[in-house]
């Protein structure tokens, strides 16, 4: 399944103000990811360097069935394309921390997760990302982040059909990070909430990275206008802030960022009246510039909000290593023409925001073949490509 959205630890990097003394942006790294959905709703989002006061730019958008998905190898050439899964498609645990090397823990992890969702350790993909402590008298935990081996394989299978080759897997949780690196917030401690379908994403933020996560599932057969859905989701709000002071005694929370893009402006107003801590509205289009062609299908879309979210948090990561001079030009000129871009460049090597995901045969080589991290069929001996990471080392962010 790009140390964790389920699955964030990456230390921020400083914030640079604006001349005018408007918005603070912190450095963008230049370059484009896409980052997709596959199901019975098909989503993409394209989001790249280079808007205006050095802000992202959502550069190309697809929603529907099946049959859109022939039109994203054109839309995601020359990006970092990335398959994200939705709440449904993972599980989230927080666990006690295995005594073993960090580089091992994605591996001690699978057999817990395995155990409490009664399937097969073999049939689990997983990663694990050491939690910060938020308390005194707690023990060192982990979030351990788990899906389907079976759900990831066919999503690819899809993807590769269609001459998309992607290399790396995240989850939608991570919306909750790229809200905060948007907005350029700093270390500490608030709760980052994105209401995605039909789930709410709660995170407890702190230092630049996950402390706790947690998904609620949002009440069925109700509009989200109405009173009694605004009402039962200032309660999910509440609860978890609450539950989260009472656990995080090493901290304070400053605020709660609230992304609700299916809600009328009255009505996220109202939720975020209910909510006796600090409450700041997300805005996507106050962060990132987006085509007006796009604004019809963007307004009110979650998913889509979320998904653009996603991408943010990989393009405003820590960078590791700057990309070639050729490579970051390539890219640019890939997105100056939006929908038709130019010949794939080299995305920048940057950190990792999550640890290894660990497969189910950490000793089998990927295939040469397909995408990086499936494991070979069984008896191939086909070794890993010149510079690749073996399968038990695929990662989950870049």
């Amino acid at each position: 399944m790009g140390q964790g959205s389920a699955w964030v630890q990456n230390s921020w990097q400083a914030l640079r103000a604006k001349a005018s003394g408007g918005l603070r942006l912190p450095p963008r790294r230049k370059g484009a990811v896409t980052a997709l959905m596959v199901g019975e709703r098909c989503l993409a989002v394209r989001l790249a360097s280079g808007g205006s006061d050095g802000r992202l730019r959502l550069v190309a958008a697809s929603s529907g069935g099946p049959e859109v998905i022939p039109s994203w190898q054109r839309l995601a050439k020359g990006s970092t394309p990335v398959l994200v899964l939705g709440a449904r498609e993972r599980q989230i645990q927080s666990l006690d921390k295995p005594q073993v090397l960090d580089s091992e823990l994605a591996m001690a992890v699978r057999w817990p997760a395995a155990a409490a969702q009664d399937v097969d350790p073999d049939e689990l993909l997983c990663t694990a990302l050491p939690l910060p402590a938020i308390s005194s008298t707690a023990r060192q935990q982990v979030l351990a982040i788990s899906s389907p081996l079976a759900t990831a394989r066919q999503h690819l299978d899809t993807l590769r059909a269609q001459r998309l080759d992607v290399r790396h897997i995240d989850v939608i949780d991570s919306a909750l990070l790229g809200i905060l690196r948007l907005q350029g917030n700093a270390q500490e401690a608030c709760v980052s909430i994105a209401a995605v379908g039909g789930s709410l994403c709660i995170g407890l933020m702190w230092q630049g990275q996950f402390a706790a996560l947690r998904s609620l599932a949002l009440p069925t057969g109700q509009g989200r206008q109405g009173d009694d859905f605004q009402d039962a989701l200032s309660l999910h709000i509440q609860r978890s802030v609450d539950s989260f002071e009472r656990q995080a005694t090493l901290l304070a929370i400053r605020h709660v960022v609230l992304s609700l893009p299916a809600m009328s402006y009255a009505g996220r107003e109202g939720v975020a009246s209910s909510v006796p801590a600090d409450t700041r509205i997300f805005d996507l289009e106050h962060w990132v510039d987006i085509d007006d062609s796009l604004l019809t299908l963007l307004r009110g879309h979650e998913e889509l909000h979320a998904l653009a979210c996603v991408a943010a948090c990989r393009l405003l990561a820590p960078v590791a290593v700057t990309a070639k001079a050729s490579a970051e030009t390539s890219a640019a000129k890939a997105d100056s023409a939006a929908t038709t871009p130019a010949a794939p460049a080299a995305p920048a090597a940057t950190t990792a925001d999550l640890p290894p995901l660990q497969m189910p045969s950490p000793a089998a080589a990927a295939d040469a073949s397909g995408p990086r991290g499936i494991p070979a069929e069984p008896g191939a001996t086909t070794p890993p490509r010149p510079g690749e990471k073996p399968a038990d080392q695929w990662m989950l962010q870049p």
